[in-house]
């Protein structure tokens, strides 16, 4: 029952993730048939993308109203889904595995779109190159979904996507220009993938592994002590 819910809530974002990644796509499309008038494409247009998709399908944890009662008021969905016979955590677990799932499932999808239809993007690269920029890929939006999962247990409302998109930007600028060394902390899945490099980043695995870990964590920890 609480997989069927969590489907029912996030089926209409998925198929909003997947007709805005099929936009990028034309777009891409297009530019490749008119090279003279627009600048060379590359993987780091699909940036703005890769961040967007956790940010859309990790909704608002259990207060995440089912589609099928938009009409209904949000508190009455989150105190209609605390009533059910089943620990606040498991909620938690069930709805953030339903939403991380379909991430997955759009990501893959996505890059393996990417890799048939725009060859262009991926001179030199070779298969083993592909999964590990999948691989890549899944590190960052996991860590992305979870920190929204944190959001989400904090703030309702617009706060939660906005706020995570801006906190990721804000650490964007911060390591690229406070830093003794600045770099680029999307730069893996940015300007210079696996597909580029044909290795793995492993530091910025390790990072997005533990982000997501600790934003996991903390957004249970929070969800059960919380008041709705």
């Amino acid at each position: 029952m609480l997989w069927t819910k969590g489907w029912l809530e996030t089926r209409m974002v998925l198929l909003y993730s997947v007709i805005l990644f099929a936009v990028n796509i034309a777009a891409e499309l297009f530019r490749l048939a008119n090279p003279s008038a627009n600048p060379a494409p590359a993987l780091s247009d699909f940036l703005l993308i890769w961040v967007i998709f956790p940010l859309l399908l990790a909704g608002n944890g259990i207060r995440t109203p089912s589609k099928l009662r938009a009409s209904a008021d949000g508190h009455q969905s989150v105190y209609y889904t605390l009533s059910l016979p089943v620990s606040r955590f498991r909620l938690f677990a069930v709805r953030a595995a339903t939403g991380l799932l379909e991430t997955i499932a759009v990501v893959i999808t996505a890059t393996t779109v990417v890799w048939i239809s725009l060859p262009a993007f991926r001179p030199g690269a070779t298969i083993q190159d592909a999964v590990l920029y999948v691989f890549t890929l899944l590190a960052y939006t996991c860590a992305f979904y979870s920190l929204s999962l944190l959001l989400a247990a904090m703030f309702e409302g617009p706060w939660r996507p906005w706020g995570t998109f801006l906190l990721i930007l804000g650490a964007r600028w911060v390591f690229g220009h406070l830093m003794p060394q600045p770099f680029d902390i999307l730069d893996p899945i940015g300007a210079n993938t696996p597909l580029s490099t044909h290795v793995l980043p492993w530091s910025a695995i390790a990072w997005c592994t533990g982000v997501s870990a600790i934003c996991f964590v903390a957004a249970s920890k929070l969800i059960e002590v919380q008041e709705y």
